[in-house]
């Protein structure tokens, strides 16, 4: 049951496409915005959206359904699928994550409703997710 449940999510993953460019790394930094260096990746959040859109509050483990099996888990390097033991880099460009599959890339935009509700947008629509409580 588990696995069929996976599949919805997978296709959603695999066929979205990278965001259009809006506010793209390439944009010089304005004085209501902060960029932050890591060592894949460069972010930009407004100073008064800081909370909603912290990249920290990502890390943990998403289900597609309250009380649902895990579908994936973000760290602070990898986006994990726990059903397909498989862990892929991801990075953020503006206001999306890109995960780095096997050969491809896949872009989502993000948001949050509350504090334990993610919900990513790609080409195929708008899915949330659930946090687990580890």
């Amino acid at each position: 049951m588990k696995k069929l449940l996976l599949i919805p999510v997978l296709c959603i993953l695999i066929s979205c496409r990278p965001n259009s460019g809006k506010n793209s790394t390439n944009e010089t930094t304005s004085n209501n915005t902060r960029a932050t260096d890591s060592k894949k990746s460069t972010i930009k959040i407004k100073k008064d959206n800081i909370l909603e859109k912290s990249p920290e509050k990502l890390i943990g483990i998403w289900a597609d359904s309250v009380g649902g099996n895990a579908v994936f888990q973000i760290e602070k390097k990898t986006f994990f699928y726990p059903d397909n033991n498989a862990g892929y880099n991801y990075k953020f460009i503006g206001d999306s994550i890109q995960v780095h599959y096997d050969g491809y890339y896949q872009s989502f935009a993000w948001k949050f409703k509350g504090n334990d509700t993610l919900v990513l947008t790609g080409r195929d629509g708008i899915t949330p997710f659930y946090r687990m409580k580890e």
